[in-house]
């Protein structure tokens, strides 16, 4: 059983590889000729915009040595989640919400910590 999913698998990956390569052979994935020096541009913007305001450390950081290591499920892990989706929104993000319910880690259920 688990050879003929891993063969199955195995298949539908090179054919989407196929694809891949057929499409771009064929010129369906690149940019008509007069959008490359536009899409190059809005390119060359968004990796400015990393480079000069980026988070991603500082935000790494508090959650790595401010909220420190948590086992999911634990009061550490609401926290982490909580920091997380506050600072979703402090970026502009909308719809942003936790997600309850049961926590499935290697097919086994696990409850969260009292008051989570």
């Amino acid at each position: 059983m688990r050879l003929q999913r891993a063969t199955m698998r195995c298949v539908v990956v090179l054919c989407a590889v196929a694809l891949a390569g057929i499409a771009v052979r064929e010129g369906f994935a690149a940019p008509p000729d007069g959008d490359a020096a536009a899409i190059a541009a809005a390119d060359a913007k968004i990796l400015g915009e990393i480079r000069e305001h980026s988070e991603v450390m500082q935000n790494l950081e508090y959650l790595s040595d401010s909220i420190g290591a948590r086992l999911t499920g634990s009061p550490l892990t609401k926290q982490a989640n909580d920091w997380t989706a506050a600072k979703m929104k402090e970026y502009g993000l909308v719809n942003v919400h936790l997600e309850r319910g049961p926590l499935h880690i290697h097919g086994h259920a696990v409850r969260p910590a009292r008051g989570l």
